[in-house]
This record gives C-alpha cells, sequence and structure tokens, in this order.
C-alpha cells in the first residue's frame, strides 16, 4: 500500500506526464514549415530528455543534493522556452519570407 506522498506524487507525475504529451502533440502539429518542424522535434526531444534527466537525478542522488537538482531545473526553464519561442518565431517568419519570394 502506498503512502499518500507516494500516491500525491504518482498523481502528479500521470498528470505532468499527460500535460507533456498534450503539449508535445499540440507544438509537433502546429509546426509549419519543414524547418519549423525539425526545430520543434529537436526541442520536444531535448526537453522529454532534461525532464527524465532531472527526475532520475532526483531519484538516484543522496538528500541534499537531489534537492539542488530542482535549482538550474527551475531557472533555467523559463529562459529556455523563451529563447525557444523566439527562434521558433524566427524560423518561421524566414519560412515565410521564402515561400512569398518564390
Amino acid at each position: 500500500m502506498l503512502t499518500g506522498t507516494a500516491t500525491a506524487g504518482l498523481i502528479f507525475l500521470i498528470v505532468g506526464l499527460i500535460g507533456g504529451g498534450a503539449a508535445t502533440i499540440s507544438n509537433l502539429r502546429s509546426a509549419k514549415g519543414p524547418r519549423e518542424r525539425v526545430f520543434v522535434r529537436f526541442n520536444c526531444i531535448a526537453a522529454w530528455g532534461v525532464a527524465v534527466l532531472c527526475l532520475a537525478m532526483m531519484h538516484y542522488l543522496p538528500s541534499p543534493w537531489r534537492y539542488l537538482v530542482l535549482i538550474p531545473y527551475f531557472f533555467h526553464l523559463p529562459i529556455a522556452i523563451y529563447r525557444a519561442t523566439m527562434k521558433r518565431q524566427l524560423i518561421r517568419r524566414l519560412e515565410h519570407m521564402e515561400s512569398v519570394k518564390e
């Protein structure tokens, strides 16, 4: 039988996986051009890899160190999302300008 904390952790993990899967599918479907599709695919794979790495490090590291894993994750994540969004918009504009020229 699981404790209340373990049950809550599993529920949050499942909700996070469902939300991440929905975001991945939504991002892949909304990509318009070939360069944007490659960029989105790379970012989705990188985001899932970082999330799995963070969870693995939280599981395997001893107690005081496992919580320090979250510091770079939560500080780097908003910056990475912002930069990826700006780059995706730039790629979309460039692909649109190239299609208008032709």
